[in-house]
């Protein structure tokens, strides 16, 4: 039995409603290497991303994304100053 493709949604990083790239999408992986993924359909525009400077403080700027499949596993980098990862977890399940 193969495994399901995995589905996943992608936040707008648009500054406003107004903007037409305001809107958020779903997508399902097609191929993940070590450092990027292909997503199908392909993202209609570009998500910001980078590095910016907040408070004297270099701060990563990504689109959220979110699995739409039953089991996450969450990783990252080690944080500093209580400066990173946050994360949600609605409507019952297991954390180990």
């Amino acid at each position: 039995m193969s495994p399901r493709p995995l589905r996943i949604g992608i936040a707008s990083t648009a500054g406003g409603p107004s903007s037409a790239s305001a809107e958020s999408t779903t997508h399902t992986i097609t191929r993940a290497g070590s450092e990027s993924i292909s997503v199908s359909p392909p993202l209609r525009w570009k998500a910001a991303g980078g590095v910016q400077k907040v408070e004297g403080f270099d701060v990563p700027i990504a689109a959220e994304v979110v699995n739409l499949g039953r089991t996450v596993l969450i990783t990252g980098d080690d944080f500093t100053a209580n400066i990173g990862l946050h994360t949600i977890m609605a409507g019952g399940g297991q954390v180990d």
